[in-house]
């Protein structure tokens, strides 16, 4: 009965079982359309895309986090006050900067904010909160080295493959890590 009504239904629109048939065969080429377009994409890079995104967001936030560590070490309270002391990456990304680095390899985050006022000598504690972040991304550099040595090893001994995604990671997190390094070094 409820097939009937769907039967009527369609005669009073005009549509017959003919133009039902010829619906489902133009659906089904769309379908299989965007299967062919689905399965041409390339989505290893996008996976690559995607953990170096993760690597980065990780460098940054430590990177970030260790500045403002550093700052309340020496006195400075200003950024637990602003809720910069944490692990929560959206605390510390600017998503544009996040952009450009993923995409040209150089980008940037949002500035753990500092006063220097409350540091007992304001030019050192600078000094010293300045290099608290490349400091922690050296450290990062060489745990994520480490390991992406053990994982790997792993991954090729037992063919995990799922494991060489994992060292795949830890690879971009040295990288990304050294470079945030070196690039917070030079005189600016």
């Amino acid at each position: 009965v409820e097939f009937g009504f769907f039967k009527e239904a369609l005669a009073q629109k005009g549509i017959g079982c003919y133009n039902i048939v010829e619906y489902v065969s133009e659906w089904r080429e769309c379908m299989n359309g965007i299967a062919s377009w689905l399965a041409q994409l390339q989505w290893e890079r996008a996976l690559e895309l995607l953990i170096t995104a993760a690597a980065a967001v990780l460098c940054i936030t430590v990177h970030e986090t260790c500045h403002g560590l550093a700052a309340l070490a020496l006195g400075d309270p200003t950024a637990k006050r602003m809720g910069r002391l944490s692990l929560n990456p959206m605390k510390h990304l600017d998503p544009f900067g996040l952009l450009m680095l993923m995409v040209a390899k150089v980008g940037w985050a949002k500035p753990v904010p500092v006063d220097a006022r409350y540091f007992k000598d304001p030019r050192g504690g600078m000094a010293v909160v300045s290099i608290a972040g490349p400091l922690s991304n050296v450290l990062l550099s060489a745990v994520a080295s480490a390991l992406y040595a053990v994982s790997m090893f792993y991954a090729i001994y037992f063919e995990l493959v799922w494991l060489e995604f994992v060292a795949s990671f830890f690879y971009y997190v040295f990288f990304i890590s050294a470079g945030l390094a070196v690039f917070n070094l030079l005189p600016v």
